[in-house]
């Protein structure tokens, strides 16, 4: 300050000052965590593509919600009701080879992570979001207990508990949306493993719907030329017969879907890196609906559309390497909810005001 003035800070200084944490105190940190409890869900959101996308995963969910529907806690119980939803109905394989929550629930955390992630990175501009966001990993756990569950002693004894867990290998000095980088991260590296998988399993199966339909264009193309030869012979020269063959065609079918398959690299860009745009990083990590069963995975080896394929599922077929990718994601998309979902559902009072 100079003559009752103040010097105006530098773009540097304000940049630095923004990204600081505004939780000055316990209670600064439980405010913060309130008003994101209270946030229109909207705001959430970083675009109509990714309402689209959280939609087709567990939009009948968010429907049935109504009007709670509007708040940012409102909206966590979707994901509780599809879980709930799912559990009787997600695969019988066998045990550590599945998505602990199935793949669509696992797809929507983890899209709501990325979503929150794009926040504190300053890729949209919903304070509220942000600020909570950029609060450090300890603040935020420590404003969660008393802010979620009042006075229910096993709850949060069970929260505590996750919460040493997870402060064993997670420094609570970072801001939070650095903690949630870099479990995405880890859920990136798991799932670059059961990706392979994906992608050559999904080639698979687009060779064998293109050889029925090579098939079936050929049994059309037979009765085309009977029905041309009938109408010559009943001297109907002049009526044509028209083609029906509209699919994609492939010189060699089999070999194009085995580049394919070979194709898959697994590189994209990280989700935390400063450089990285907005939605970067979305759908391409989602994991199908695969079982990941080292015993269903050598059935559909045996049934694969040429040798070529065969040998490259089965090369692909390591129980040990799938089993620790799947403990990776499962372990990844658990800290997420716990982080942004599971604290807000039992929050209570009307946030729709």
């Amino acid at each position: 300050m100079k003559n009752g003035t103040t010097k105006p800070l530098t773009l540097e200084e304000r940049l630095e000052l923004a990204g600081r944490s505004q939780a000055a105190s316990p209670e600064a940190a439980a405010r913060m965590v309130e008003r994101l409890a209270r946030m229109d869900t909207a705001l959430v959101f970083t675009g109509q593509e990714d309402l689209h996308l959280m939609d087709r995963l567990i939009g009948g969910y968010m429907e049935s919600l109504e009007d709670d529907l509007m708040h940012y806690a409102g909206f966590c119980r979707s994901f509780q009701l599809a879980i709930e939803d799912d559990g009787p109905c997600l695969p019988q394989g066998e045990p550590g080879f599945q998505p602990l929550l199935g793949a669509r629930v696992n797809n929507a955390v983890v899209l709501l992570g990325l979503m929150l992630l794009d926040h504190a990175r300053g890729k949209k501009s919903c304070k509220d979001v942000y600020h909570c966001i950029r609060m450090t990993l300890g603040q935020y756990l420590d404003a969660l207990p008393p802010m979620c569950r009042p006075g229910n002693e096993a709850a949060n004894r069970n929260y505590l508990t996750w919460r040493d867990l997870f402060l064993e290998n997670a420094d609570p000095s970072v801001p939070l949306g650095d903690a949630l980088a870099d479990i995405l991260r880890r859920y990136m590296a798991g799932w670059r493993v059961l990706g392979r998988l994906d992608h050559t399993l999904r080639c698979m199966k687009r060779l064998n719907r293109c050889l029925e339909e090579e098939w079936k264009a050929e049994v059309n193309r037979a009765l085309r030329e009977a029905m041309r030869q009938g109408l010559a012979d009943m001297g109907l020269e002049n009526v044509e017969v028209v083609e029906g063959d509209e699919r994609e065609h492939y010189a060699d079918p089999r070999g194009h879907f085995l580049d394919l398959a070979r194709s898959f690299s697994g590189d994209l860009p990280d989700p935390g890196a400063e450089d990285t745009a907005a939605r970067a990083v979305r759908g391409q990590i989602f994991l199908s609906r695969w079982d990941y069963s080292p015993q269903v995975l050598e059935a559909r080896a045996k049934e694969a559309p040429s040798p070529e394929f065969r040998a490259l599922l089965e090369e692909q077929i390591n129980p040990e390497r799938i089993k620790k990718a799947m403990l990776v994601v499962n372990g990844a998309v658990s800290n997420l909810l716990m982080l942004l979902v599971s604290p807000y559902l039992p929050m209570e009072g009307d946030f729709s005001q």
